[in-house]
């Protein structure tokens, strides 16, 4: 594409190409190191301590406009729950503690020659039902990350229904102005509410400016 700078003289737009993935040319600073990468760069938050190629990464979530949504967290920890569901197989804990037991059982009659197999099998059983139980633990701990982030979410809808829009609180404060404007006849009043109403919407603009930011 076309350099979109112009020049200073003469006011027309350059004619070179830019640089490939920029706006600009090399001589109007196509080249130059942008964001984390540029010596001068002043960050804001955590941005200036993220390595260069995750910055990309970074700035697409710090733009999503429902980051504070927590749907996809719960989804993924449902999907690692129905895993570790998955995972337990056909066993029950009764069902291993028997097959142990009857092992045990088989293990004493057995000559001696037979043994160490027998053990084998009896070593086995025993892994099996502790993973049985670190995998119901580890479930019970992803069940109760999934409760406390349904909470937070629902948290989060009940203040976003409670909430209204910047341009929403603007009109409301228009109307409620006119409202006054028709039943106050005091003019010393009607200045005094105008500059309230003046000073408070600037401090919902920058409200709204910071949020842009």
């Amino acid at each position: 594409m076309q350099c979109k700078a112009k020049s200073k003289r003469s006011g027309e737009r350059c004619k070179k190409d830019a640089v490939h993935g920029g706006e600009v040319c090399h001589i109007h600073g196509g080249k130059s190191l942008k964001g984390i990468a540029a010596p001068n760069y002043q960050g804001k938050g955590y941005s200036k301590y993220i390595p260069v190629g995750l910055l990309d990464t970074y700035n697409d979530f710090a733009a999503d406009t429902d980051k504070l949504a927590l749907d996809n967290q719960i989804a993924l920890v449902d999907t690692y729950a129905a895993q570790l569901i998955e995972s337990l197989g056909d066993y029950s804990s009764p069902e291993l503690w028997e097959q142990l037991q009857a092992q045990i059982v088989e293990y004493k009659k057995a000559p001696k020659d037979e043994k160490p197999e027998l053990l084998i099998y009896i070593f086995e059983t025993i892994e099996a039902g502790a993973s049985y139980v670190s995998k119901w633990d580890t479930l019970h701990k992803a069940m109760e990350q999934r409760r406390k982030l349904v909470v937070d979410e629902r948290k989060r809808r009940i203040e976003m229904e409670q909430m209204i829009p910047v341009d929403q609180a603007m009109l409301l404060m228009a109307a409620l102005l006119e409202s006054v404007r028709q039943n106050v006849s005091d003019r010393d009043a009607l200045t005094a509410i105008q500059a309230d109403f003046i000073r408070y919407t600037g401090t919902v603009r920058q409200h709204q400016l910071n949020d842009a930011d």
